[in-house]
């Protein structure tokens, strides 16, 4: 039988964690069905890795997150990260790190605190995959995260969706045309 990645789970239906998926785990991980995944982690990928994403059209993100114990997660990188692990467009996605403890506990502990998890919740699940190394670190961060920063995310006008800057272009060029026929009226 095909078995998962370590510390595999099921975060919310189409998003899953894990540890760095290896050789063994593949036949499960095809299972899934992967659109994406994100890797809070850059180092050189596992034999077979690559091929593995390739042939199966999986799109492939890396965050090179230092360890949680050495440095406090930028906020600019945990936008980034939420950003693609909530929109569900990239579903089904995996999320993982080196043991899918530390980072991927932060990035999910966030992530249950933007869907208004209450925080021990949230801490008791960091520590059901984080024992027995649980982090002092990681807990204040996920206990300290503040939601506001998180709502500095503005998105570009490039993640609208066509219609929307199709409306947006024709609500500028109407107010420019009406600004031209006011100025216009008004010299007659």
């Amino acid at each position: 039988a095909a078995a998962p990645p370590v510390n595999f789970a099921t975060v919310s239906p189409g998003l899953y964690r894990s540890g760095y998926p290896q050789v063994p785990d593949y036949p499960f991980m095809r299972t899934l069905n992967l659109k994406t995944i994100v890797t809070l982690v850059g180092k050189d990928l596992p034999h077979g890795f690559q091929q593995f994403i390739d042939s199966n059209r999986i799109k492939h993100e890396v965050f090179d997150m230092v360890g949680t114990k050495k440095a406090e997660i930028p906020i600019k990188t945990m936008q980034s990260i939420i950003s693609i692990i909530s929109n569900r467009k990239n579903y089904p996605l995996l999320i993982h790190c080196n043991q899918g403890k530390h980072r991927t506990g932060c990035v999910v502990g966030v992530l249950r605190k933007t869907n208004e998890w209450d925080t021990t919740s949230i801490i008791r699940e960091y520590t059901k995959y984080a024992e027995p190394k649980v982090r002092e670190t990681d807990v204040k961060y996920i206990a300290n995260f503040r939601l506001s920063d998180l709502k500095r995310v503005v998105p570009n006008s490039s993640q609208l969706p066509l219609i929307l800057r199709a409306l947006y272009g024709m609500v500028m060029l109407a107010s420019f045309t009406l600004s031209v026929w006011i100025y216009s009226s008004a010299r007659l």
